[in-house]
């Protein structure tokens, strides 16, 4: 069985983006709607990776990054704060956002560039790192060294599939 990868997301748009990618490269994506959702299916799995978004609208981040973090078995799960489409005003506190999250525990943090839509290479760069043997497509991380960037950017690819 793949390993598995929660996601936190409020809206049904830039988390999917995410979904897609991480699904095509073989792990299996686990979607909640809700912080009090994500925190239930937290106590009983144990993902390889959570990704949620910088800002909920309805809870606080940083009560999942206390939880996984005080919780003995989640303790070192990868946590990944993602924006892949960010306002301006988050844009323009990328550097302050990414240091309060890491200083609440997060692995890592992903603010795209809001203009641009969801970049791909950008998401994979940070996310790679994060995910134990990660596999891109048929490639595995691990295995390419420092040239896998370029080899997954070779691969014929749609986005969304299907299109």
């Amino acid at each position: 069985m793949p390993e598995s990868i929660l996601i936190l997301h409020e809206h049904q748009t830039e988390s999917d983006y995410a979904a897609i990618e991480l699904e095509r490269a073989g792990y299996r994506v686990v979607s909640v709607p809700k912080l009090s959702v994500a925190i239930a299916w937290l106590r009983v799995n144990d993902p390889a990776l959570i990704v949620a978004p910088v800002h909920l609208i309805d809870d606080d981040v940083f009560e999942l990054l206390r939880f996984v973090r005080s919780d003995f078995k989640l303790r070192s799960t990868r946590i990944l704060l993602c924006c892949s489409m960010p306002s301006p005003f988050t844009s323009g506190m990328s550097r302050t956002i990414s240091s309060a999250a890491r200083a609440m525990g997060a692995n890592a943090v992903f603010i795209g560039e809001g203009s641009k839509g969801f970049d791909r290479n950008a998401f994979w760069l940070t996310v790679a790192p994060l995910l134990p043997e990660a596999s891109i497509g048929n490639f595995a991380v691990g295995e390419l060294g420092d040239s896998w960037i370029e080899r997954y950017q070779a691969q014929e690819q749609t986005f969304p599939p299907g299109e």
